[in-house]
């Protein structure tokens, strides 16, 4: 060894243009020393560069056993060297020997990487930018019964702040003025290279941060040869390191995490990160339930929506019901005087309320009659039993139950429960009615354990072998089979529901209204349990009982159709779906006050077909007009009006309206602020959208705080679009394009025409838009291949 006689040069271990890097061994200790040789002078400003770096941060962070420690130099006489202490193998050598890297678990490779991020934040702390962090740059060497990991050659460093060497009284050696402040273009290795870097950009902090954003992906992989190639994500099972690596690596240094620390310290705190995402999972997923659970309660088809003389027909018929059925155990005075009681309710009361001739007002809807009628049971029978009260209030529930008011079927289901219980003799079948019409609605309201504790009371009675024959044990199962959908137990939902349908079959006691309501509550089982084949059958039976029973016009057989609509839909079959829809939605909006959450419910269905279908001027019209009732019945800044805003937009966007779908998008974004997270889908969702509308608007200055933080897990949320990936980095490329970033754009879009052509070839954005796209960013003259 040159100038070192007790020292012997075994091995060549690396060299670039003008430096070898050696081993060398002590010939009679046999100590292992590394030197890197300049011989012929070429990089000895590199050498001087690194020596000046170790000599600042030994001198500020102190004796290191995680940095390679510079020994001494030679730079007087050729060959110019540095002498290291040996620091081990580097990593490439070190993971492919016998398999080591990846026979570790993760665990273990993490705590590795976290040696080698600590110690680039702790250069950073000291304004060392490292500028070729890379594996063959980290060495590895046994430390008892683990690894320390070293960080090597700072060659191609940048010292960011330049007076700290006056500091410590260190000589610029290899550094002037111009490379303390960022004129340094030593190169680096272009695999590792930022983005920024690659475009001409000086380096900077985040430029390191994108270096062990990739060496963190491969000691995940356990790869150090894997570049971060398209589809990268598919390797990383676990979502938060994805987010980590996606944050470290992000092509804009502007969204790029700031610091190795932040980097190294989500890494330290997965696990309290993963409790915390579980906990805001669980959290998420309760409010997504909640909120679902209310769009199907109000979505859920009224089951009658008659005239008069229907309801007026349907209580004389549930008072001999009530005779026949419910009082088995009644003594035939009590069942007369009940009886009598009830009709003329009936008439004195309820059907006076909504005659002319009677009340003196024209224009009485069944409603208000049912609700005036109802207001007087206390007061006008207060002298009554008891159990006579408790009637009268469980067939005023059983009016609003035909009239969909929920509210008011609970408060006077809560009434007739309370006679029921207070009377000397209650009526334990009538009791057990009072209490599966409650819950019955309490579970429309997503009201569920109030709901599940009166259908558990209702069992017990049922049980009794006395009442085996009732019908109302097919009552007791589809409430059941309601219940457990709002609570998302999607197996009790199927068996209650192919239990009432069973029990239902071929009894002459249950109404055929009872048994289509069954019929199409078991349809919407198979639907939500994925077996559309059953969902479709199912209700193609429906279909066809009520339009031979009621007439093809009638409007339950017209629900019955939107329900079989959707589940074709479900199936991919849109243009099937879509005639169906349009044979049944003149009818339907015949019937329906155009505010009613079925209505809106309606029109969003037909909303998401016309988008499927590209018909995008009716999808635009169903959607607005969905919106627009939406805000006016739960306000502008609620999700219910919010959703389909978002497809007002996008249906606007893609009918060319532009501005029309800019000004949309930019007020629901505006509202959607004011009561939701930046991690809501909805939010995100709009995000993306505004800022896919300005950069076909060519304007772009929104559109880089739009797209920072977006997320295609939580878009996937609100949007299951098979390539959210391929979208947001086609709208990024396109960003990097009207930015004159032509090289990060062009690597962009590029990627995103593979994750487009391997998961949504046939989507919106389409291979030949962005191949327009690519060759504006390859230049004029050339093709995209």
């Amino acid at each position: 060894m040159p100038g070192r006689e007790n020292f012997t040069l075994q091995r060549m271990i690396g060299s670039s243009r003008g430096s070898e890097v050696w081993i060398a061994r002590q010939i009679k200790t046999k100590e292992v020393r590394v030197y890197k040789f300049s011989p012929d002078g070429e990089r000895l400003v590199a050498l001087k560069r690194e020596a000046t770096l170790a000599r600042l941060l030994r001198e500020s962070l102190g004796p290191r056993e995680d940095l390679a420690r510079v020994i001494d130099w030679n730079f007087e006489t050729p060959p110019f060297f540095l002498e290291f202490e040996f620091g081990g193998q580097n990593l490439i050598e070190w993971a492919a020997e016998d398999g080591r890297l990846r026979a570790l678990p993760l665990q273990d490779r993490l705590a590795l990487f976290l040696q080698l991020a600590d110690v680039v934040a702790d250069a950073h702390g000291v304004g060392v930018l490292h500028k070729d962090l890379k594996p063959a740059n980290v060495l590895i060497a046994a430390k008892g019964e683990s690894w320390q990991v070293r960080l090597t050659d700072f060659g191609s460093g940048r010292l960011l702040e330049p007076e700290r060497l006056e500091e410590y009284g260190i000589t610029q050696l290899g550094l002037s003025v111009g490379d303390g402040v960022g004129n340094d273009t030593t190169s680096g290795t272009p695999l590792y290279y930022a983005p920024e870097v690659i475009a001409g950009h000086v380096p900077t902090l985040r430029s390191d941060v994108y270096a062990l954003g990739l060496m963190l992906y491969q000691f995940v992989i356990a790869d150090f040869e894997r570049p971060l190639a398209s589809g990268w994500q598919r390797e990383i099972s676990d979502e938060l390191l994805r987010g980590d690596i996606a944050e470290a690596t992000d092509f804009d240094p502007a969204r790029r995490l700031d610091s190795a620390a932040a980097l190294a310290r989500r890494l330290r705190t997965l696990d309290e990160r993963r409790q915390l995402r579980d906990r805001q999972n669980a959290n998420d997923e309760a409010a997504r339930r909640a909120m679902e659970a209310v769009a199907r309660a109000r979505a859920r088809r009224p089951w009658v929506i008659g005239t008069m003389a229907a309801l007026g027909a349907g209580l004389i018929a549930s008072i001999g019901l009530y005779v026949q059925v419910r009082h088995q155990s009644r003594d035939l005075a009590q069942q007369l005087t009940i009886s009598q009681t009830l009709q003329k309710f009936m008439v004195n009361d309820l059907i006076a309320a909504a005659d002319p001739g009677v009340s003196g007002r024209a224009g009485v809807t069944v409603a208000n009659a049912t609700k005036a009628a109802a207001a007087k049971i206390d007061t006008e029978f207060a002298s009554s039993p008891l159990e006579t009260r408790a009637a009268l209030h469980l067939e005023m529930q059983h009016a609003f139950q035909h009239l969909a008011e929920y509210q008011l079927i609970i408060s006077e289901g809560h009434e007739a429960i309370a006679a029921f219980e207070a009377s000397d003799r209650p009526d334990r079948l009538a009791l057990a009615d009072a209490e599966l019409e409650t819950a019955d609605a309490l579970a429309w309201c997503s009201q569920l354990p109030e709901a599940h504790a009166l259908i558990d009371k209702a069992e017990q009675t049922l049980n009794d072998p006395a009442f085996a024959a009732s019908p109302l044990r097919v009552y007791l199962w589809k409430v059941k089979g309601l219940v457990a959908s709002d609570s998302e137990d999607w197996a009790e939902m199927l068996h209650a529901n192919e239990t009432a349908w069973a029990l239902a079959q071929n009894r002459s006691d249950v109404a055929d209204q009872t048994r289509n309501a069954i019929q199409y509550q078991l349809a919407q089982s198979y639907e939500m349990t994925g077996n559309l084949p059953h969902a479709e059958s199912t209700m193609r039976d429906l279909v066809s009982a009520e339009t031979a029973e009621l007439g093809p016009d009638d409007f339950r057989t017209n629900d019955s159709k939107v329900l079989l609509a959707d589940i074709l839909a479900k199936d991919g079959r849109a243009a099937e779906a879509l005639d169906i829809m349009e044979t049944a939605k003149p009818i339907i909006e015949q019937k329906l006050d155009p505010d009613s959450y079925e209505m809106v419910g309606m029109r969003l269905t037909f909303g998401n077909v016309y988008i499927s279908l590209k018909k995008y001027a009716e999808a635009a019209d169903e959607y607005g007009a969905a919106a627009a009732a939406a805000g006016r019945t739960t306000g502008e800044d609620s999700l219910y009006h919010l959703q389909p805003e978002l497809g007002h937009g996008l249906a606007l966007h893609h009918q060319g309206r532009l501005v029309e779908a800019e000004r949309v998008l930019r007020r629901a974004l505006d509202q959607a602020r004011t009561k939701f997270s930046p991690t809501e889908p909805v939010v995100q969702a709009l995000r993306y959208r505004l800022a896919q509308c300005l950069l076909d608007l060519n304007h772009p200055e929104e559109v880089p705080a739009l797209l920072d933080g977006l997320s295609p897990t939580v878009l996937a949320d609100i949007d299951d679009e098979p390539a959210w990936e391929g979208q947001l980095a086609y709208q990024a490329g396109r960003l990097a394009l009207a930015q004159g970033e032509r090289a990060t754009a062009l690597t962009l879009l590029k990627q995103a025409k593979e994750i487009f052509a391997a998961k949504d070839p046939d989507g919106f954005i389409t291979g030949a838009m962005i191949d327009a796209e690519i060759q504006k960013a390859a230049g004029d003259g050339n093709k995209a291949h």
